[in-house]
């Protein structure tokens, strides 16, 4: 019985011990206005529609058939792990057709572009957590 309650004792205490170390690390921190200021995000993309048109051309089951909606460029950061990464952002939307010839429905993106390439694409929750995070309206 004292080797059970003494086990329970030492899972509870890594459970805390993993809470608490999990809840210092830095979530959902954006850069303070200073070095969005001073960040160099490129020249404004000319092709935007067609670079990310090319990425989604890759995946989609029929990329012909694909319509899209994008908002326009707009100057932005994605964090990715510790690093900052500066571009120009689009968010927009993609509808395709499945396998039985029907559409799908709107399925949001993000786009983040840095010298007329995708540096990352995003789709779904994520794509819309972070075009709210960096204040771009899906269209």
């Amino acid at each position: 019985m004292r080797k059970l309650a003494a086990r329970e004792v030492s899972i509870t205490v890594l459970l805390l011990l993993g809470a608490i170390l999990c809840s210092c690390g830095q979530r959902n921190v954006r850069p303070t206005p200073e070095p969005l200021k001073d960040a160099d995000y490129g020249p404004s993309p000319s092709n935007y529609e067609e670079a990310v048109k090319t990425l989604f051309k890759r995946t989609l089951f029929d990329p012909y058939s694909a319509v899209y909606e994008f908002s326009l460029p707009t100057q932005a950061w994605y964090r990715k792990g510790q690093t900052i990464l500066y571009g120009w952002a689009v968010c927009g939307t993609v509808n395709v057709k499945n396998r039985y010839g029907a559409y799908v429905g709107a399925s949001p993106f993000y786009a983040l572009i840095r010298n007329e390439e995708v540096v990352v694409l995003l789709t779904e929750y994520s794509a819309i957590i972070t075009c709210t995070d960096t204040d771009i309206p899906l269209p």
